[in-house]
Order: C-alpha cells, then structure tokens, then sequence
C-alpha cells in the first residue's frame, strides 16, 4: 500500500510540473510583487498563433527563466524563439507592470495576446537594441476577470552571434503593483550603478587622463607622447563610455559593441606608440610583434560583417592577441630600463602584473582551468579581490595603477622639460647679454672713411659678428663673420673669436694672417662646427686688401669684388688664405653683409638671394637690412656699409 502511494505521488508529479510549471499564482501567494523564478515554455522558431492566451503550449521545453538558451540545450542557436508563462493576479489589483532585467538581442512582448512593449524591430527590417531594466505596464482592459495573464514572449536571435551565450532570457523578470515594481527598478539600477562602480571609477580616471594628455600637448605641442597619451585616453574611455551606457539606457546593439572595440584595441595601438615615443625606442620587431596583434581582431571583425568570415571563435580569438601584444609591451619596457631608462622602471612593475594577469587570465579560459576548484577560487580572489567601497576586481586596479603609472612619467617629463626650458630660457639671456657686447655700439672715428653698421637679431641667440678697429696710421681693420649654431656656445665662439682678432690686430694686420690665426684657435675650441669669415683692411689711400673663410664676398658700387675664396674657419688644420688687393676711389660705397640678408624668405618661400642684394648694395646699411627683414627674416641680419668720403665732405 505505501509502494503503491509514493508510485502514485511520482506520477502524479511527473504530470503536474509539465502543467503547472509556467504557472505563477500572485493570488495564492498574497504579494503584491513576484519575481518569476522557475521554467517557462519554450520553442524554437516562429509563428503569430504563439502570443494567443489559448493557443496549447503543453508540447514545448520547459527551460529556467534566468538562464538563457543557449545553456539550456540550445547552443549555437539563432533566429526566433517564444517564451510563454502564466501569472495569476490578486484581485483588486489593477496597476500592474511587468520588469525585464535584460535580454538577447530583439524581443516583443504580449499580455493575453496583445503586445505591451518591445525593444527593437525584427527581420526584415531587424534593429537590433540593447536594454535593462526596462518596465513595461500592463493594460487593465488586458486582464480578464479570470485574473489569469499569459504572456509570450517572441525574441529574435541575431544569426552572427548565435555561438554566443546570452540568448533570451538570462535574468527572470519581475511582475505585480506597477508602483512596486517601479521600486524595484529603482533598486536594480542603483545595484547595477554601484555593481559597475569599479568601471565608471575607470572611466573617471580615462577622462581625467585624456584632459591631462591634451593640456600638456596643447602646452609642448613638439613633445608627441602627451598626444598619442591623450588619444589613447580618448579611446579607453570610449569604451568604458560604451560598457556603462549599456547598463542604464537603450542601446543600438552592433554601434555600441563595434564602438567597445574600436576603443579597446585602438586604446591599446596607441599607447605603443606612447610607449616607444616615451621611452625613445625604435619601431623594430617588438613594434610590429604588438602592433599586428592588437589590429589583428579588427581585421578579423571588418571580415566578418563584409560576410568573410562568422564570430565562431572571435572572443577567443582577440584575448590570445593579447598575449603577444602585453609581452611585447613588458619587454619593450624591460629593454628601455636596462639601458638606462629611469621611467621605464616606474612602467615595468604595473605592466609586467598585467601581463601575467592576462596569461593566467587567456589560460584558464581556453584550457577550461575553472572546472578545478583551486582554480575557481583563485579566479573568484582576484575578481573580487576589492569589495569596498566599490567593488573592483583585480584587472581593473592593475589598469588603474598602469594609467597612474604613466601620468607621473608623463608630468615628470613636464617637469623635467620646464626645468631644460628654463635653464635654456637663462642660457639664453646669458649669450645675448655677451652678444651685446661684443657687438659694438658706436663704430671707431675712421679719418677719410664713413661707416655705417646695422644688426637685426632673428629672435634666437645667433652668431653674426663684426668689429672694426681704426688703425694708428690711418684706415681700419674690418672682420664679418657667422658662426654655425645658436645661443650660447655660439656666443662663446663668437667672444673667442672677437677675442682672437683683437689681440691679433696688434701684432699683424695681414687679413690673411689674421685668418690663419683664427683657424687655428677655432680648431682647438669648434667642436665640430665652423665659422665663415671675411677681414678687410683700409688704407688711408683707399686701398683695400681681403682674405676670405667662406664669408659671402662684399659689394664695392654695386658689383661683387672678386675675392679668392677659403675655407670655413675650423675645418682644416693648417690652412692658408689668399689676399685679394684692390681700392676704393672718392665716393666709393662698400657693402658687406651676412648670409642672413640672402637667405631671408617670403611666405611664398622665395629667398632675398644674390641678385636682390647686389642690386641693394648701393644702398645704405639701413636700407638693405630693413629690405631683407621686411622680405621674411628667419635668420640675424648684419649689414656693414663703408665709403670713402670727398676731402670736402670730410673737412665740412
């Protein structure tokens, strides 16, 4: 007798969860909200007769309302699948609404065969949206005396992400008082804020990084790192951006997905390229090595949309991509530190924790580690590993400290460069100060001649020189020159040879001698670089005689003076300088000059040239100086004009 009483109540079980199953009875459970956990029926494919209350569904699956599909027995399906369970309300009860927390990919939903509300659009003209939380209020004209409401659900699979889990139902939905329900919502999306809270704290970081990147770009636009920081922030936060806004606000699926990735993986392009401006490498093998790993996913994606190619093993695919890309970017940071590099150092340690985080990580996943309970556990630890006051998981705080990693290389560079601009700043003040007094105020008293002087700076410390030294038996000894570089150690070499010339006009006034003697002391203090040079000297008759180091040659009545032409000065040991002798006449006009008066530029990118000047040489000092500046100056300007004067004019 009791054999046959449990065989009676097995039976009578195996019949009553088929019929039963779907069933949710508010009514006999006294609550005003219930969340509809259990088995709803389901079936594969598509038919307008499923959302009607009395159509007979006792044929279909049964499958748990907060799983989806896809892990109940329908892997790798796609298209249209129907969802139907029955709600018996309480009565008295007549604002009513029902939660979905979320579902895959487009679904419409019916109450006693009328659709209350969908999200998306179905084939043909398929729109595929992402939502949470949304509610969706039943009409009281829709709930019959019975107080028995059957929905059906009718959702839509995209077909290239039938190999994803996800499908349908994941989370069971919420029904009862609408104001109730409207609480729960309340709650959901303050549980989804602060359960994402580790993600919208990142986000906060990215935004705050690509501010910092910009602003410092915007402040040394030469310095390219803050640039390529400052886009890769950009990206990041894209996809942060992205990842939240799926959470809280209807979504168009494949924008914001496509939209996700193109921040990842160009977030992760970019910043090797930061990392190779930053840490001053070049773009060998490493480069590559990580460049074609992280671009490769989107390569892969642009084939699957063009029809290429499926999904099949995308998400896999693109996390072992990641492994070669995050060992490049660790070993291009160890390189870097051995070879000196003091902020390689502060990138090594977070970078190097995030490689083996996404090893360990791409491991367990394809090796299916997690079946092991050791594994599971450790997986849980580093998921979890913050709790408080937001939840953070262990890749998203080594992300943290690898961004923070990088502002304070980033603003220790600033710094360091605001200190090199400084102390170039006051290097700079220091060669003008010397080259204001080695470039004379007042010309000497030359009896017989008149001389005039022009000097017009470029802005930068440059090296133009002159002196003219009036001579006991009359005439004067002249030097012009320019020397090679800019700011200070262009000074230095500039009050070298000032130095040099005005010691030697004791001794000698051969312009030749004068050169050679120049040459030799420059030999000893170039290093490396050289100076161009013309010295004249006038006799008291009018005679003149020149030696050449490269100089342009000067201008007498508007035609070039031949002159025999030698070597830059500092270039070659021992060389030696022709003289070139010739002579001025009364009212003779000689014009020497630097080569900043022939290379001055129009914005049309036209040089003053040679022709320009000759033409100008009959002018004043003042005259072809104000020409050539006027013309586009992009380098110091130094004009020299000298003229034997009539005895009349000289007695007046």
């Amino acid at each position: 007798m009791r054999c046959s009483l449990r065989l009676l109540l097995f039976l009578w079980a195996i019949v009553a969860v088929p019929a039963f199953a779907q069933n949710f009875d508010l009514q006999r459970d006294g609550m005003p909200l219930a969340e509809l956990k259990g088995q709803f029926r389901f079936h594969a494919g598509d038919d307008a007769r499923w959302a009607d209350p009395g159509f007979n569904d006792s044929n279909w699956s049964l499958l748990k309302s907060d799983q989806s599909w896809y892990d109940q027995g329908y892997k790798n399906y796609s298209g249209f699948g129907w969802y139907r369970f029955r709600v018996t309300v309480p009565a008295g009860q007549k604002n009513l609404a029902i939660f979905i927390p979320a579902m895959q990919d487009s679904y419409a939903i019916y109450a006693n065969g009328r659709l209350i509300g969908h999200l998306g659009e179905f084939p043909p003209h398929s729109k595929l949206m992402y939502g949470s939380n949304l509610v969706f209020p039943i009409p009281p004209d829709a709930v019959p005396a019975s107080r028995a409401i059957v929905f059906a659900v009718r959702v839509w699979r995209w077909p290239l992400w039938g190999m994803f889990p996800g499908a349908g139902f994941d989370a069971s939905p919420v029904f009862g008082d609408a104001a109730a329900v409207g609480r729960w919502t309340d709650l959901q999306i303050h549980d989804r804020f602060w359960s994402s809270a580790g993600f919208e704290f990142l986000n906060v970081v990215n935004i705050a990084g690509l501010l910092l990147g910009f602003i410092l770009f915007l402040v040394r636009p030469s310095e390219r790192e803050y640039l390529w920081y400052g886009l890769a922030q950009t990206f990041w936060s894209l996809n942060s951006c992205a990842f939240i806004a799926s959470h809280f606000v209807q979504v168009p699926t494949i924008p914001f997905y496509c939209c996700g990735l193109l921040g990842f993986f160009a977030g992760n392009f970019l910043n090797l390229i930061l990392f190779h401006a930053l840490l001053r490498q070049r773009r060998g093998l490493l480069f590559w090595v990580g460049g074609i790993s992280i671009l490769f996913p989107i390569v892969y994606l642009v084939a699957i949309f063009a029809g290429l190619t499926s999904f099949g093993n995308f998400d896999q695919a693109y996390g072992l991509c990641l492994v070669p890309y995050t060992i490049a970017i660790a070993l291009l940071m160890y390189r870097a530190a051995r070879r000196g590099n003091r902020e390689a150092w502060i990138l090594f340690a977070p970078f190097t924790i995030s490689t083996v985080l996404i090893i360990w990580s791409e491991a367990a996943y394809v090796f299916s580690l997690e079946r092991f309970p050791a594994v599971s556990a450790l997986d849980h630890f580093l998921r979890n590993m913050i709790t408080w006051p937001i939840r953070v998981g262990t890749d998203m705080s080594v992300g943290t400290a690898c961004n923070l990693a990088i502002c304070l290389v980033l603003i220790l560079r600033f710094a360091r460069s605001r200190r090199d601009e400084e102390r170039l700043s006051a290097e700079l003040e220091a060669a003008r100060v010397v080259q204001h007094v080695l470039i004379p105020d007042e010309l000497p008293t030359v009896p017989g001649y008149l001389i005039e002087s022009v000097y017009k700076p470029a802005g930068q410390v440059g090296g133009d020189f002159f002196q003219i030294i009036a001579l006991e038996h009359g005439g004067a000894l002249i030097v012009i020159g320019d020397v090679s570089g800019k700011g200070m150690p262009a000074a230095m070499t500039v009050s070298l040879l000032v130095g040099t010339f005005r010691t030697l006009a004791h001794y000698t006034q051969s312009p030749a001698e004068i050169l050679a003697a120049m040459n030799t002391r420059m030999l000893a203090r170039s290093q490396g670089g050289f100076t161009t040079c013309l010295v004249l000297r006038l006799d008291a008759d009018g005679a003149l005689t020149a030696a050449n180091a490269g100089h342009i040659a000067p201008y007498m009545d508007g035609r070039e003076i031949e002159v025999v032409n030698g070597l830059p000065l500092g270039l070659v040991p021992g060389a030696e300088y022709a003289e070139t002798i010739t002579s001025l006449s009364a009212g003779s006009h000689l014009t020497l000059l630097t080569d900043g008066v022939i290379e001055a530029r129009n914005p049309r990118g036209e040089l003053f040239g040679f022709d320009r000047a000759r033409e100008l040489s009959t002018h004043s000092a003042e005259q072809v100086a104000k020409a050539a500046q006027l013309f586009g100056q992009e380098d110091d300007i130094t004009v020299l004009s000298v003229n034997l004067a009539p005895a009349a004019v000289l007695s007046a």
